[in-house]
């Protein structure tokens, strides 16, 4: 006879049998099955039995259902067993607090190491996963993602290499295009001295010389700067070289070419000739009659060829305006010379006013004097006669000196006179310009021109009209004169 604690058994099953068993069986410790005689004395059951839920037994046949299996703990307030929390289990039976949970559950974590992190409130199992895998349970193979990112980035590389080469291919085919036509646009203008032959010296100064000549059965003008030692007038020649490269104006002085004489001399401009010479040059001339019209006429091509000018962007400043900077064609039109030659006066000129007290005491002829008289001013830009007051004064300037001198070349237009004749040198001219002295406007000069003339020359930068507002006033004044 042995002892069956029911209150703590789950019954599994109930079978009459029909033959007495030899002995009693054992399954394990927390399972029993065994027979028990029923009440009838005929036939015996076949009991089947196991502990609860979470309950075990050291002897199921002899003992009550009342240790916690592996996987639960005993709770403290209630003293049932409490299931693990998910992931985590215990490492023997008769755990009796929740920290005894401390291990993971075999096959948590797939691939990886498991371990439990203890809170104030709970178990939790966290995997460290081996190389290659991630997820929660390390499930998840990152290999595949990361070969497949490695060939995607490598496939994005690859595409951007080669569109990249592609497009340098491309910009380099463009830029030998491009220097390829450069070359064949210097070609272009690039002359030969072969090619030129001189005819006579038509001007000069202490930049170069001016000569009359002849290229490809062609009246030229070719300017040459004289072979000195000064590398920045060979470097702002240079520059009015590629400058002048890109004019096209009526009343602009047509590019030709340009070279050299020999690799190591100065190099040499060549443009159009103008037949009539400087405007200075035909208003000096007595023999010529300049009727009312043709005034007006050259004065509004200079402007014209000014607007045009100031009008490019970034503006051009020509720095040098007056009438010998101005020619005139076999057909009267007016063009607009010398952009940018005067600047590079600048030395030479300062080495000769060293000399200008010596040459004062000398016998120098009138014609001496009158270069002396025509001087660049000490910065070297524009001519004295025909420069702003902001200039000799130092002060910055912006294209309305080019206006002041616009203003001085009308009134020699119409006056056919030479501006500040009564000075002889450089610093009288300051000094009177300084005193708000402007020439005289001859009688005969229309009002109208007279006011145009005398708001070019006005003493403030900003009262100065724009060479748009000029040709505008004097194609209007044509208009009138015409009806």
């Amino acid at each position: 006879m042995f002892i069956v604690h029911l209150n703590t058994w789950n019954f599994v099953a109930f079978e009459k049998l029909t033959n007495l068993p030899s002995k009693f069986l054992y399954s394990s410790l927390d399972f029993w099955r065994g027979y028990l005689q029923s009440l009838a004395p005929s036939s015996l059951l076949y009991i089947k039995a196991e502990c609860p839920d979470g309950l075990g037994s050291s002897n199921i046949s002899r003992f009550s259902c009342d240790i916690c299996k592996v996987g639960f703990y005993s709770e403290a307030e209630t003293k049932k067993c409490r299931q693990c929390p998910n992931g985590t289990t215990t490492r023997q039976e008769r755990s009796s607090q929740l920290t005894d949970c401390n291990l993971c559950v075999t096959g948590y974590c797939r691939h990886g190491r498991c371990l439990v992190v203890s809170n104030s409130l709970t178990q939790v199992p966290i995997c460290a996963c081996t190389f290659g895998f991630t997820g929660s349970h390390c499930e998840d193979a990152t290999y595949y993602y990361i070969g497949t990112g490695v060939i995607l980035v490598i496939g994005i590389i690859t595409i951007l290499v080669v569109v990249l080469r592609r497009i340098t291919k491309k910009r380099r085919e463009r830029e030998t295009s491009f220097r390829r036509h450069i070359q064949i646009l210097n070609d272009a203008w690039q002359i030969s001295w072969q090619e030129i032959e001189l005819q006579e010296e038509i001007g000069g100064g202490a930049s170069g010389k001016v000569w009359k000549a002849q290229y490809r059965n062609i009246d030229v003008a070719v300017k040459m700067l004289i072979n000195n030692d000064e590398s920045q007038s060979s470097l702002e020649f240079t520059a009015e070289i590629k400058f002048m490269q890109t004019m096209r104006h009526r009343n602009i002085v047509l590019f030709i070419g340009a070279g050299k004489s020999s690799p190591q001399a100065q190099p040499f401009l060549v443009v159009e000739f103008a037949h009539r010479g400087s405007l200075r040059h035909v208003l000096d001339d007595v023999s010529i009659e300049i009727d009312q019209n043709r005034k007006i006429d050259f004065a509004l091509d200079a402007s014209k060829g000014m607007e045009f000018l100031h009008k490019l962007d970034p503006p051009r400043i020509h720095r040098d305006l007056k009438s010998e900077n101005l020619l005139v064609c076999k057909s009267w039109i007016v063009k607009v010379a010398d952009f940018g030659l005067g600047r590079l006066f600048d030395c030479a000129q300062r080495n000769r006013r060293s000399k200008r007290n010596n040459s004062l005491n000398s016998n120098n002829s009138e014609s001496e004097l009158l270069v002396e008289m025509r001087d660049l001013s000490e910065d070297g830009i524009g001519t004295v006669r025909w420069s702003a007051p902001e200039l000799a004064r130092r002060e910055r300037y912006d294209g309305s000196i080019d206006v002041y001198s616009f203003g001085i070349v009308l009134w020699e237009i119409w006056s056919r006179g030479f501006p500040f004749e009564q000075y002889r040198f450089a610093h009288q001219v300051d000094d009177a310009v300084e005193r708000g002295e402007r020439p005289v406007v001859p009688d005969d000069c229309p009002e109208g021109y007279a006011t145009v003339m005398q708001a070019c020359w006005a003493e403030r930068a900003w009262k100065r009209p724009s060479f748009r507002e000029v040709v505008s006033f004097l194609e209007n004044m044509h208009v009138e004169d015409a009806c």
